[in-house]
């Protein structure tokens, strides 16, 4: 019986992916509830902290946004949603898969797909920081571009799965 084939790498980055996605979808859900709610009515307050959180850092971003901003925002934070649900779909396909090499072309594909769905999300994360200076409580771009380097490793993961696959069936 020979060894089993595998890519360590795949799982990894999987398990990467999917803390990524169950860490990032409060963020995303929170970021599109902040131009739809407001901050503290009477009786209404949700908590004293987010109360303060609101008035020290959200409402000093959403007053520096220029009205396009505005129009994107609900859109754009709906988009990081997504990308944090295909962002999990992802981790979770790469860590079921990574000892299947038979999968790794449906590895390969979704993680291709994921890539490129987050390069938006990312500049979009990233311009803002840029543009707005008390955003970067809320986005970071080294995290960001750390993730990138994540999304990289799952492709080239999947990428050796597959080469083991063409290895196996060329055998």
């Amino acid at each position: 019986m020979g060894e089993r084939k595998q890519s360590s790498l795949l799982l990894i980055a999987g398990i990467l992916l999917v803390v990524r996605a169950v860490t990032f979808a409060p963020v995303a859900l929170f970021a599109s509830e902040v131009l739809t709610r407001r901050p503290c009515c009477p009786g209404g307050c949700s908590s004293v902290r987010w109360y303060y959180h609101f008035w020290e850092y959200v409402y000093p971003f959403i007053r520096n946004l220029s009205s396009i901003e505005r129009t994107l925002w609900p859109h754009m934070a709906r988009l990081f949603l997504v990308g944090a649900v295909l962002t999990l779909i992802v981790g979770i396909l790469g860590i079921h898969c990574w000892q299947t090499p038979k999968h790794a072309k449906l590895c390969l594909i979704f993680g291709s797909i994921a890539t490129i769905f987050y390069l938006p999300l990312l500049w979009w994360g990233a311009t803002r920081v840029i543009i707005h200076t008390y955003v970067f409580q809320l986005v970071r771009i080294e995290v960001g571009l750390g993730f990138l380097l994540v999304y990289v490793m799952y492709i080239v993961g999947a990428y050796r799965l597959k080469q083991i696959w063409h290895t196996i069936q060329h055998e």
